[in-house]
């Protein structure tokens, strides 16, 4: 199933959504049983774009965001978090995921 060459030892990091979790546990278990080290950890950053006053309704809005994403990344039409934010945020996840990484662990 996994290649022998494949890393020892695989971090994965998950949004603390429950969907995303319970995926996150079967493949890490998968990871598991293929004799990896796959320690879990949950990220709030990774939680889905915020979508202001648009949450919890049709998505038929969602393209005027996105050309006011590609205007300025900065914009929060309809209160929507700034794609600049988002990426700020994940950003920040990757580098400390980064800095949390052992030499000689994988």
């Amino acid at each position: 199933m996994f290649k022998k060459t494949a890393a020892k030892r695989v971090v994965m990091v998950s949004s603390d959504f429950s969907r995303a979790k319970q995926t996150a546990q079967l493949f890490a278990q998968a990871l598991r049983k293929a004799g990896r080290i796959c320690p879990l950890r949950i990220a709030k950053e990774l939680r889905e774009r915020r979508f202001g006053s648009l949450e919890a309704d049709s998505d038929a809005r969602y393209p005027e965001v996105w050309a006011q994403d590609r205007h300025d990344p900065a914009a929060r039409p309809f209160g929507v978090e700034a794609a600049q934010a988002v990426q700020r945020r994940t950003s920040r996840l990757v580098a400390k995921c980064f800095a949390q990484a052992r030499p000689g662990t994988s």
